[in-house]
């Protein structure tokens, strides 16, 4: 079965991060204009994505482009899980 990776990272923020769910979607800003999450709170987010999915995102992945919104964030996390299908 495929994994829905940007409904798996909405759940992820939900979660663990206490976002509302009606304030986050596919094209949902991480930063201003979004959610306006803080480097704190990024650095939270990555720790739970990468236990939930069980990955380790590599430093190279830490550029802005990456983490614009949730759909960028769900391509990073697809390339470490290449059997994933959104």
């Amino acid at each position: 079965m495929a994994r829905d990776i940007m409904q798996e990272l909405i759940e992820v923020l939900t979660r663990d991060l206490k976002v509302d769910a009606s304030d986050v979607g596919p094209d949902t800003a991480l930063f201003e204009g979004g959610l306006d999450l803080d480097s704190f709170a990024v650095v939270e987010m990555v720790t739970k994505v990468e236990t939930h999915f069980g990955i380790q995102v590599s430093d190279a992945d830490f550029v802005p482009e990456n983490f614009s919104n949730i759909k960028t964030l769900a391509g990073v996390v697809r390339k470490y899980l290449p059997a994933a299908v959104d």
